[in-house]
């Protein structure tokens, strides 16, 4: 799944994964429903988590 995208993925990657707005995406991101980093202003996103988020777990 993915195999496009690389490992880490960002904020960008992440909306055309899912095909969700960029409000979505950081929503989904601050309410931790995936998991991810936070380095300043950057997310740092692993894509099993994204995988993880789609499959219910």
């Amino acid at each position: 799944m993915f195999n496009s995208y690389p490992d880490i993925v960002t904020v960008n990657q992440l909306q055309k994964m899912l095909g969700v707005g960029r409000n979505t995406a950081y929503k989904l991101l601050s309410e931790q429903k995936i998991q991810s980093k936070k380095i300043g202003r950057i997310y740092i996103i692993p894509k099993n988590s994204i995988i993880k988020f789609l499959s219910g777990n």
